[in-house]
């Protein structure tokens, strides 16, 4: 529900949240300006269009940034896999 959600992150103010879809199993995170400034995301992002909505992506190395960040602050099994990927990403020249 769109109004609970919504006092919820009034109320909670929380560093991110995120959206899951179980259909495409596709995960969008959402960073509250925590620990990367969200202007200097956006300024390294890409934008792209998906569906009707443009969406700045950001870029491999703030990606890997907070990937290390979060790996650092908890024990997720993907996060080590998470970062070889982004890791060889940097090395084929993704930004």
């Amino acid at each position: 529900n769109r109004t609970v959600a919504t006092a919820r992150l009034r109320i909670d103010r929380p560093e991110s949240a995120y959206f899951f879809n179980p259909r495409t199993l596709l995960r969008i995170d959402l960073l509250f300006d925590f620990p990367i400034g969200a202007a200097t995301l956006c300024d390294h992002a890409t934008r792209s269009r998906i569906g009707g909505h443009v969406f700045a992506i950001a870029s491999v190395q703030d990606l890997l940034t907070l990937k290390r960040i979060a790996s650092a602050a908890r024990s997720f099994a993907g996060d080590a896999q998470d970062i070889a990927f982004l890791e060889s990403r940097l090395n084929q020249g993704s930004s």
